[in-house]
């Protein structure tokens, strides 16, 4: 039931959007504010920036075209605030050389300037746009008076376009479902999910929780403690960057997510290369199987099963 009314509501909202005119995008130029959001993700994991992030950086910033940035702050009125846009390509470029960001907390604020600099520009752009729009009543063009239609005729014109309105929807509905279905199967490919039960403890400090590793990606894991005193422990660790998660030899640095149940989300702070995540699939107790990731739907009865 969950899937059919997220996807009934997002396919009428896909049609509505069909019939509406394209708006365009205000403010700075795409291509900045797609650097801007690279910037931000660079000062996540404080100095460290991983290689994907730092060549999207690096390809990112060589698809600004400046001049086109001096002309669109020129037309408002706002040619002088270019350095700010100047400083974020500084840092796109040291980031780029250094592979970690020099200082993430001066970035941050760096990033904040030239967000409000973009809706500087954008509120600019809407004003010149009102001035420049034409009344909201022009005269109309005098029409030759349609002949009116029987009710026979008004009736099956209705129909016609309730069957219509129908198949779309249902075509849409149906996208939803295949493109979802899709995406969470095609994510546990990529990320190579696995089920599994892995002895390991979770190192922090002094602290050191016994449980299991039960679901194992590329990108992170699922980590279930021993007992409930060891659940109780763990979660007085959440939204640390500094644990570690152990595995035999393997001591991998992590940052405790969030909880789910009686488990802890754990993402691996560097990608875990396919003969690491091998091994470790090897110390399983049980034969690991495909685990493709969860919708937000199952997330939900499943929290709603807890509760109650």
């Amino acid at each position: 039931m969950l899937y059919l009314r997220d996807g009934f509501f997002t396919a009428l909202a896909a049609v509505f959007i069909m019939t509406q005119p394209a708006i365009a995008k205000c403010g700075l130029p795409r291509e900045v504010q797609v650097l801007m959001d690279d910037l931000y993700a660079s000062t996540l994991n404080g100095d460290s920036v991983d290689v994907e992030l730092t060549m999207r950086l690096r390809r990112n910033s060589k698809n600004i075209d400046m001049a086109d940035v001096s002309s669109k702050l020129f037309s408002v009125g706002m040619a002088h605030r270019r350095d700010r846009i100047d400083t974020l390509l500084k840092e796109a470029q040291l980031i780029d050389a250094s592979g970690h960001a020099m200082n993430p907390n001066l970035l941050r604020e760096q990033l904040k300037r030239a967000e409000r600099l973009d809706a500087i520009v954008c509120k600019l752009e809407q004003r010149e746009k009102d001035k420049n729009r034409p009344p909201p009543f022009p005269a109309a063009k005098e029409k030759r008076p349609s002949m009116p239609l029987t009710e026979a005729a008004q009736s099956l014109g209705t129909t016609a376009r309730l069957v219509v309105l129908l198949s779309v929807t249902s075509l849409m509905i149906g996208l939803v479902f295949l493109g979802r279905f899709s995406y969470l199967w095609i994510h546990g490919l990529v990320n190579k999910r696995r089920t599994c039960h892995i002895p390991a403890v979770v190192e922090c400090g002094l602290d050191v929780i016994d449980g299991y590793v039960t679901v194992l990606g590329r990108h992170g894991c699922r980590f279930q403690p021993v007992n409930e005193g060891a659940f109780a422990r763990l979660e007085g660790l959440i939204g640390s960057r500094s644990a570690f998660i152990v595995c035999g030899s393997q001591r991998i640095l992590v940052t405790l997510k969030a909880t789910h149940g009686r488990s802890a989300v754990a993402l691996f702070h560097s990608v875990l290369s396919s003969q690491a995540h091998t091994k470790l699939l090897e110390r399983s107790k049980v034969s690991p199987k495909f685990a493709p990731k969860r919708s937000a739907g199952v997330k939900r009865i499943e929290r709603k099963a807890r509760l109650t």
